[in-house]
């Protein structure tokens, strides 16, 4: 009997030795302390005040490839940061006011207009394979977000002077029209990294930036959209999220669906799905707050990954995808979610963005396509200022009256009632 018991007791041993083993070599999600509305707000000004430091001459903002597109993204931080103050982005007591114009008229100017179609679309370079699609989303959001739709485009040379702000972003709206893929025999709905009238595979990740694009055109400045464009993008949506068993159920893939699915992508579906006319409460919407839940805890495994579910990090090797909690964001905001199946969203990313700043107020993230400090600073504000494409709702307080020891008459009106356009 003795020896029986020595044995089991090794065998037990051994095994918790190769359990602790395992457990040594598995990554280890950080853990995070809840921090405060004051600690997001302190990270969002001195992300800002970094991020306008970076500001070039020229009014653009650095990229990796030539992309006016985070000249884009930097501007929707510059619009929703003034808002989150209380001011419109013109506005001259506004502190950023002139670095929001500087960054507009870069817009305009790098703007290619094509005045027989009536459209204005951006690339990487002018002639060649380029990132037009790709790109034009996130400049049609900084122009649509301006606040400025009767502003006039002056100071460029390439015939877009004498339009209003929202002339130039209705014409934008209009070249992503054309741009998007309605071949039958292809992925009808969808967008392609550049427009190509011959190609007939879409990518989810070009459709959620051409998409973030026209929501802001629609709801920021009131745009109107090309006939048809939704009922394609609905079928696109159906396309590619997967919808058998498994770990991908629910989740928006890459050219198809279960192919490279993740938090990121299946943020971009929510956005396109609350553009169609579904709500929180729709069967595919719930679907891909199933994916949402199922991964939710998960880490990126980096920006070069190919098998990475989720957007939590693991600092300080990989840190947290920000490319995915702001295309998670701009969904969950175009729905009105504000917590799914127990998750408060935004205070969990909050928790694990803000003890990610650098000392100096940028952000590096871990996830694709985030190669420059720019790029992933900008996503990570417009997650902080849960950057969404409708307009809030504004108040005016005046005097308290009736004030007394332990009560007072709080008053106020509103001053505009927001918009939420079809």
């Amino acid at each position: 009997m003795t020896g029986v018991r020595s044995t089991a007791f090794k065998t037990l041993a051994t095994l918790l030795l190769v359990a602790a083993m395992l457990a040594s070599l598995a990554p280890a999600q950080p853990a995070y302390a809840a921090v405060t509305q004051t600690e997001i707000n302190d990270a969002i000004d001195e992300g800002v005040a970094w991020l306008v430091t970076q500001q070039l001459p020229n009014g653009s903002w650095p990229s990796d490839g030539g992309f006016a597109a985070d000249t884009g993204f930097a501007l929707g931080v510059l619009e929703h940061y003034a808002e989150h103050l209380g001011k419109k982005p013109l506005d001259a007591t506004y502190v950023y006011h002139a670095e929001v114009q500087k960054g507009l008229d870069f817009l305009f100017k790098s703007a290619y207009y094509v005045a027989g179609n009536g459209w204005v679309y951006w690339a990487t370079m002018p002639t060649g394979w380029n990132y037009d699609a790709y790109g034009t989303g996130p400049c049609l959001l900084g122009v649509a977000r301006s606040g400025a739709p009767d502003a006039v485009v002056s100071g460029t040379s390439n015939g877009l002077d004498g339009k209003t702000y929202k002339q130039v972003a209705q014409m934008a709206v209009d070249w992503l029209g054309s741009a998007q893929i309605k071949n039958e025999s292809g992925d009808v709905g969808a967008w392609y990294y550049r427009k190509d009238p011959v190609q007939l595979t879409g990518a989810q990740s070009a459709t959620g930036w051409a998409t973030l694009g026209l929501g802001y055109a629609v709801h920021s400045m009131g745009c109107t959209w090309p006939d048809g464009l939704l009922d394609r993008l609905a079928r696109w949506n159906e396309e590619i999220q997967y919808h058998g068993a498994g770990p991908h159920f629910g989740g928006a893939g890459y050219m198809g669906p279960g192919e490279w699915t993740n938090v990121y992508k299946t943020g971009h579906l929510l956005f396109a799905q609350g553009l169609t006319g579904l709500t929180s409460s729709s069967p595919r919407v719930l679907d891909a707050l199933t994916f949402m839940d199922t991964h939710w805890n998960d880490m990126t495994n980096g920006s070069s990954s190919w098998n990475d579910f989720g957007w939590r990090g693991n600092p300080p090797s990989v840190f947290p995808s920000y490319i995915a909690t702001i295309a998670a964001t701009k969904g969950f905001t175009e729905l009105g979610i504000e917590t799914f199946n127990g998750h408060d969203w935004y205070q969990d990313f909050a928790d694990v963005i803000v003890p990610n700043q650098h000392l100096d107020g940028h952000w590096r993230g871990g996830g694709y396509g985030e190669f420059t400090d720019v790029r992933s600073t900008c996503w990570a504000l417009l997650t902080l200022l849960r950057a969404t494409s409708f307009v809030p709702p504004t108040a005016t307080t005046k005097v308290a009256t009736n004030v007394c020891m332990s009560t007072a008459t709080l008053n106020g009106f509103l001053t505009s009632m927001g918009r939420r356009l079809p």
